[in-house]
């Protein structure tokens, strides 16, 4: 089997409605490069159209998304790391730039960026929330991603929360003792437990940020362990038990994921990472049953509470379209 895009598929992603979608598709679908006159006139107009204005319009002076009745509702601490309401505040903000190809150089981006590395980031480059001093690898590998993407990968705190997924992150299947010590102390929730928990796989797509030169051999020893346990799962399958999904509405097509990522995005960071193996083979056609006769792909979940609204459930998707068309692109390339 071969990729191919059609011109109607084509033209419909390239509509003027979505410049996210239009700039990625140029880059990613067309391979157009990134000084092309056309890409660079429509990065321009992510900033100026659609979802990231209605967004920056919520900002606050000093790059938070803090308002009275959030530090009301949770305390002023907790308010200043962002984290809730889900998915209003700060953190989920910084996120969904980088989802949608915001300009990191923007100085109201930037403001956002150091925001969230004032109440996020610790030292030792650990990121956590208030109450939570241990490694969570999917807000750590959320934080790296959306940092490096807006701009901030060769900055030492970033550089140095990588060392932390490199050094402690697990991909175990079930047989791992929770020690005690930092930064597991002794936690045996998901984040520690005896199974890693698969929302890990973000600190994966934060290594899909990183240049190719700081692939040293710890970047490419983390990258083949956090794979071999994707992999071992067929990328959405509980591995004792493949009539099971690893994780409940893991197989439904979901834009933004934000933490619980579905299997496509799974099955594009792994192929953005270099891994082709037999055992993604069962995602492919996954992705491929879902595609409609037109082409298209349809948005099967979606995330509320946002200050703006991307895409409805259960229609038609540019988003879920141009990330379907992106992996079996480079599935069958």
């Amino acid at each position: 089997m071969t990729f191919s895009l059609s011109d109607e598929t084509t033209h419909w992603l390239l509509q003027e409605n979505n410049p996210s979608v239009r700039t990625f598709t140029l880059l990613n679908l067309l391979d157009k490069p990134e000084d092309d006159s056309e890409v660079l006139a429509w990065k321009r107009r992510i900033m100026s159209q659609g979802p990231i204005p209605k967004i920056l319009s919520k900002l606050g002076e000093n790059g938070h998304y803090v308002d009275e009745k959030t530090i009301c509702k949770y305390g002023q601490e907790f308010a200043n790391y962002g984290y809730l309401p889900k998915y209003k505040g700060t953190i989920w903000q910084l996120i969904l730039f980088a989802e949608l190809g915001a300009d990191g150089d923007d100085e109201r981006i930037k403001r956002t960026c150091e925001y969230v590395l004032k109440y996020c980031y610790h030292e030792d480059g650990l990121f956590t929330i208030v109450g939570f001093d241990t490694l969570a690898p999917c807000f750590q590998g959320n934080m790296l991603w959306a940092l490096s993407k807006l701009g901030y990968v060769e900055d030492d705190r970033v550089q140095k929360g990588f060392e932390i997924l490199y050094r402690y992150q697990r991909f175990d299947d079930g047989n791992f003792r929770t020690p005690k010590e930092w930064p597991y102390r002794g936690r045996k929730d998901r984040c520690s437990g005896a199974h890693s928990c698969y929302a890990g796989f973000k600190g994966l797509k934060a290594v899909t940020a990183l240049p190719k030169d700081q692939w040293d051999d710890r970047v490419k020893e983390y990258v083949r362990r956090g794979a071999e346990f994707f992999l071992i799962h067929r990328l959405y399958k509980s591995s004792h038990n493949p009539a099971k999904l690893l994780h409940n509405n893991i197989d439904l097509i979901t834009f933004p994921s934000f933490v619980y990522s579905d299997f496509l995005e799974i099955l594009d960071v792994l192929l953005s990472l270099g891994i082709k193996d037999e055992r993604m083979t069962d995602a492919a056609h996954l992705l491929k049953s879902k595609q409609q006769k037109n082409g298209r792909w349809s948005l099967a979940r979606d995330v509320s509470n946002m200050y703006t609204k991307l895409e409805t459930k259960g229609r038609e998707s540019k988003w879920a379209t141009y990330r379907a068309l992106k992996a079996l692109k480079k599935y069958y390339e």
